[in-house]
């Protein structure tokens, strides 16, 4: 029977029927590989790419869909609420466990029509696990590098859970996970200033636009310390009425050890400094962050109908991180003060949903909803007496701030025109408003504001159909229209670095896309299933850093006409558009092999605010993506490979960044992982996985994890 989904049309569709390409990810396919990460699952979908540049230990990465750039443009949901920041609309995955999930839909295109702001590129919905009956699950493991110190070096996982199903309908699971890892040498220190004569050590290179420069040392191993606990419910009131409620922490920390030069003065001793590279260029910093996620949900019938209510909490109490300027005087590594040193970052986001599914008929469903999401998020930046110590803080330097608030009202309208025929017809309206936003700076010749507040609208509609023509064969086409609002960080974070201040802007407006696409599902013989889609994207009022130059202006937007000046500014206009397969051919029972490839071809149409990006293509958006995957299983042995291909990227508007296998770099590169397991018994198992097989040596603006193993016991009582 063909897989049900929800998140394309907010009601049960089988997989291959729905308007636009839906994918879904079983705990069971997770299982067979090793996947350390939830953005990991998703990796080999076609249209996804998952932007990972130091393995387990980046805090900066993403999942970004469909040739639309960045994180923030995809919408990215946990159990119904979406994860994307309050701050900056950037989801952290940072500290989930994948083994507390279930399933994993991906609905790719623009899905605002259903859920409103930031689902651009589309929507990627995790939906957590509930125990059917009594159980205990667990899984230890420990891995490290092989035959390379380039990977997270004594990495220890472990994930315990319990759970029980009563009659009475009560059903409860509480879990608890956790990560740690010594992690490797990722972040290497450089300089476009040659070391004086006399210093060796420094190993020529180049940038990543073809210039001159030297890595001079490293700033050490990137340790990294995890955890989850989460505590989930659902009481089953009537045969027609549920309640559900969660609770879950997920949260990080990491810190550097042993950072060092390479550089050596005639008699041997280290080098840290010469010229203009100050010690602090070597020095590390720290950060943690914790996140509380409160969700509870009603779902009764009434009629016929399906009445859904959702309210949630997203609070991140914690979030800062340390940064020590490569230029500071006081920085050594016998500690001593830094300027702004210190940066945090708290911010809170309550949601509620309701959402009404009603039979019209046999044939036909409308699908009525209201949302309303309330966001806030400040930033804080003080000095530091010793640059090791977080605790150390002392003077606030800058602060800013704000509100968000937006009403969504949508419905759809799924019309069975003739048998196997089925049109969707949606329209969702959002009214937002941000409010209450401050940016001070405390220094001397620093800053005072005070925004007014901001109102916009956005108007969504989608219209689809998905056409069932024979058994084997459904057509699909739809064409709609998404935005992304603001976030608080392009409205009102605004700070000083050096002699420039960056800018919020209380005046900028929503980013708008429309976007086309058109495919098909096939199943051309017993055991294979194929996806082809070509879509088109058309992106306006794109949010760019524009250079202010008139004094009134630098004066009004940054406090100071004395100061270098840069704002947000509405500017680009661009389109992208390309071509997503899929293939999946069960060869017998012990056999399977899939894959996947994405073409994504985008250009920046327009941009007056920085007219070298003109004509060039979007950054963080691989041109070619490729996976090819293989699954075999035989009585209590069971073993899977992939192998999967990314592009090299940009990450200069103006694409000038061409230099591969240099740091900052984004290289192409090409994966093997292998995984292979074997049933102890009804209930223990014991698996190894090696990732990255081939040793591929390459950057991600960081330098990405070599070959690596993972030893693992898990079972199931």
């Amino acid at each position: 029977m063909p897989e049900v989904v929800v998140s394309a049309t907010r009601s049960a569709k089988a997989v291959d029927e729905t308007p636009v390409a839906t994918y879904l990810v079983t705990s069971a396919e997770m299982a067979r590989r090793n996947i350390k990460t939830l953005d990991e699952a998703v990796n080999l979908i076609p249209g996804v790419f998952q932007r990972r540049g130091k393995g387990y230990m980046d805090t900066l990465s993403e999942i970004s869909l469909r040739g639309v750039p960045g994180g923030k443009r995809s919408l990215i949901m946990l159990d119904g609420l979406p994860l994307n920041d309050a701050y900056d609309n950037s989801v952290k995955l940072g500290g989930f466990a994948p083994d507390d999930i279930e399933r994993i839909e991906v609905a790719l295109g623009p899905a605002s029509s259903l859920y409103g702001s930031s689902a651009m590129g589309g929507v990627v919905s995790f939906t957590s696990r509930m125990p059917k009956a009594e159980e205990y699950r667990f899984k230890i493991g420990y891995g490290d590098g092989l035959g390379t110190d380039r990977a997270p070096a004594n990495l220890m996982r472990a994930y315990f859970s319990a759970g029980n199903a009563w009659e009475n309908g009560l059903s409860l699971i509480a879990s608890i996970a956790g990560t740690m890892t010594d992690g490797y040498v990722s972040d290497q220190v450089t300089s476009t200033t040659a070391p004086t004569a006399g210093i060796t050590g420094a190993q020529p290179t180049q940038t990543t636009s073809g210039g001159t420069t030297y890595i001079l040392g490293d700033r050490g191993e990137n340790g990294w310390r995890d955890q989850q606990f989460s505590l989930r419910g659902r009481f089953r009131v009537t045969d027609s009425t549920a309640l559900s409620a969660s609770y879950t922490r997920a949260a990080y920390r990491y810190d550097y050890s042993h950072y060092r030069t390479y550089l050596r003065n005639p008699a041997g001793a280290e080098v840290w400094s010469y010229g203009t590279v100050r010690e602090a260029s070597f020095l590390p910093g720290q950060g943690e962050y914790v996140r509380d996620i409160y969700n509870m949900g009603l779902e009764t019938r009434i009629s016929g109908a399906t009445l859904r209510l959702q309210g949630g909490i997203i609070n991140v109490g914690t979030n800062w991180y340390t940064s020590i300027s490569s230029s500071s005087t006081t920085a050594t590594r016998a500690g001593g003060p830094v300027s702004s040193g210190y940066s945090q970052t708290p911010s809170r986001t309550a949601l509620f949903e309701a959402t009404l599914n009603m039979p019209l008929s046999d044939r036909h469903l409308l699908v009525l909803g209201t949302s309303w999401r309330g966001e806030k998020a400040d930033t804080s930046e003080y000095d530091l007496a010793d640059w090791r110590s977080p605790e150390s803080r002392t003077a606030l330097v800058a602060d800013s701030g704000g509100k968000a608030e937006t009403l969504g009202l949508f419905s759809q309208l799924d019309l069975e025109l003739v048998s196997g025929l089925h049109a969707f017809i949606g329209a969702r309206y959002d009214s937002w408003e941000a409010s209450d936003g401050y940016a001070h700076n405390y220094a001397p010749g620093g800053f005072s504001q005070t925004y007014a507040g901001k109102t916009a609208k956005a108007f969504s509609p989608r219209v689809g159909v998905a056409w069932n023509l024979i058994p084997a064969v459904t057509l699909r086409a739809s064409a709609g229209k998404a935005f992304r609002a603001p976030s608080i960080y392009d409205l009102y974070r605004t700070w000083k670095s050096s002699t420039t201040v960056y800018a919020g802007n209380p005046q900028v407006d929503p980013e708008t896309m429309t976007s086309y696409d058109i495919g098909g599902d096939f199943k051309p013989w017993r055991g294979a299933e194929w996806k082809l889609t070509y879509f088109h994207n058309d992106f306006d009022d794109m949010i760019y850093r524009r250079t202010v130059t008139d004094n009134a202006e630098k004066l009004s937007v940054c406090g100071s006409a004395a100061l270098a000046c840069q704002v947000w500014s509405n500017a680009a206009k661009a389109s992208s558009r390309g071509v997503e397969v899929s293939a999946r051919q069960v060869i017998n029972a012990n056999w399977t092999v899939f894959g996947g490839y994405t073409f994504n071809d985008t250009e920046i149409r327009e941009n007056p605010v920085n007219p070298a990006s003109t004509g060039k293509a979007f950054t963080q958006v691989p041109r070619q993506m490729a996976s090819l995957g293989l699954e075999w299983q035989m009585g209590d042995w069971s073993a899977s490979g992939n192998v999967r291909h990314v592009a090299r990227r940009y990450n200069t508007d103006a694409n000038t960044d061409t230099v591969n296998g240099v740091p900052s770099a984004y290289d192409p590169y090409t994966l093997v992982d292998l995984r292979g397991s074997y049933r102890i018994s009804r209930h223990l198992k014991a698996s190894l996985s090696i990732d990255n097989l081939t040793n591929r040596d390459y950057y991600a603006s960081y330098r990405a994890p070599g070959r690596s193993w993972f030893l693992e016991l898990s079972g199931d009582f």
